[in-house]
């Protein structure tokens, strides 16, 4: 319950800073701030310092993928060029960046439809993510009590901010369509088996209530990353 009630005040720090629409600059000290555009997702650009960013999180899954499959090993630069059945290192991890950030872009731009996280951006981002550690820094200096981690990563520290986003946008749709009886009904008597077990519906409704939700948002994500106009401004030599 405490470590609930934790990540519940944390969050809400974080979602009161992107509600107030911060003024600020791009953090240069808190990962790649170039600001050159490299992708835009629909009408918003993707800058060299985003991409680049979220494409080294992707690194260790690149080189597993061709080890695994091609019994590749790292040559140093020449690795990322190298061809493996027509595709190269870079174009793969390229890719997978890509489908990952427009699937990003479009679940924020849904949340910010409820009214949350208005005016997320990397450049916000940042800021966040440089203020929440700065924060931690000073409490631990002073002497008190730090619950969880003392300094995020900014992987992980991303990763929080969306997921309890998420968790908060599917709130927000129960409230403005909530879902009938029927339908949770309906939605309990297809999964109690392999979920629920012998529990009975009354003692699980609110769970199958988030877990409607939940559904919900994955149908729009799915059909607006259909949707989704992808634009790439070349050159993006991005490593």
């Amino acid at each position: 319950m405490a470590n609930t009630y934790i990540t519940r005040c944390l969050f809400l720090s974080v979602f009161c800073f992107f509600q107030a629409g911060a003024q600020i600059q791009p953090a240069a000290s808190f990962g790649d701030d170039d600001t050159s555009t490299v992708v835009q997702i629909d009408n918003e650009r993707v800058s060299k310092g985003e991409f680049v960013w979220r494409m080294n999180g992707f690194r260790s899954a690149c080189f597993d993928f061709f080890m695994q499959k091609y019994n590749a090993s790292y040559n140093g630069p020449d690795f990322w060029d190298h061809p493996f059945n027509s595709i190269t290192p870079m174009e793969w991890i390229r890719r997978r960046t890509l489908q990952q950030l427009v699937e990003d872009k479009v679940k924020i731009k849904i949340m910010q439809q409820y009214g949350v996280l208005p005016g997320f951006d990397y450049t916000l981002f940042l800021k966040a993510f440089k203020d929440e550690n700065e924060k931690r820094k000073i409490l631990i200096e002073q002497g008190q009590v730090i619950y969880g981690i003392q300094q995020f990563e900014m992987s992980i520290f991303y990763e929080y901010v969306l997921s309890n986003a998420l968790l908060e946008t599917e709130r927000r749709m129960l409230a403005v369509d909530p879902p009938s009886e029927k339908e949770l009904k309906d939605y309990y008597g297809r999964v109690k088996n392999k979920e629920f077990g012998r529990l009975p519906f009354r003692q699980v409704r609110e769970n199958i209530r988030m877990q409607v939700a939940a559904a919900r948002f994955h149908r729009i994500l799915k059909s607006k990353i259909k949707e989704a106009k992808i634009q790439e401004f070349p050159p993006a030599v991005v490593y």
